[in-house]
Order: C-alpha cells, then sequence, then structure tokens
C-alpha cells in the first residue's frame, strides 16, 4: 500500500473559492473514491494550503487511475475552474511497512 499526500498552494483568498468548487463537484472524485482519504487543513507553516490524502495499491494502481479520471469532462472542466489559483503543487509518497511497534 502506498499513501499520497498531494498538496496545493493557493493565492492568497483563493482557497474558500476552490474548497467550495470541490463541494460542488462531487463527481470529480467520484471515479477514484475508494482511494481517497479526505482534504486536510492547518492554520500553522504554509499559509493558504490544503492536501488531499490518497490510497494506492501500488504506482500502478495510481497511474492508471489518474490517467483514466484525466480524461474525463469533469475533471477536466474542474482543472480549469481552479487552475489560475494554486500557486505550487508537491507530492510525497510513503509506503507501508511491516514493522510491529504494538502488541
Amino acid at each position: 500500500m502506498i499513501y499520497e499526500l498531494r498538496g496545493y498552494v493557493f493565492r492568497p483568498g483563493t482557497l474558500a473559492k476552490y474548497l467550495a468548487t470541490l463541494e460542488r463537484s462531487t463527481t470529480v472524485l467520484e471515479p477514484a473514491a475508494a482511494q481517497y482519504g479526505g482534504v486536510l487543513a492547518g492554520e500553522d507553516g504554509v499559509l493558504n494550503r490544503i492536501v488531499h490524502l490518497w490510497h494506492f495499491e501500488n504506482r500502478q494502481e495510481r497511474a492508471t487511475i489518474r490517467a483514466r479520471n484525466a480524461l474525463t469532462p469533469e475533471w477536466q472542466e474542474f482543472v480549469s475552474r481552479i487552475i489560475g489559483s494554486v500557486v505550487q503543487q508537491q507530492s510525497r509518497f510513503f509506503e507501508e511497512r511491516s514493522v510491529r511497534c504494538l502488541p
């Protein structure tokens, strides 16, 4: 299992608009709903930033789902509405390890 933390930094004053657009665009994430863990936001460190949590069996599953979703009209429309607000994006990957640390 791999986990992806996909972070976005938005221009000041546009984060609320992004979140509202995301809420109205429920069909955008629907094809990958099983892999979606949610939206995380903080109020310290980098401002105007959110992180989406995703989980996949492996990188191939991730690539397949992302490629398929990128072709949908819903995704293309969603991206066209928010792309001007994004200042930076970053993906970080974490792999599950089988370490026994609890009894």
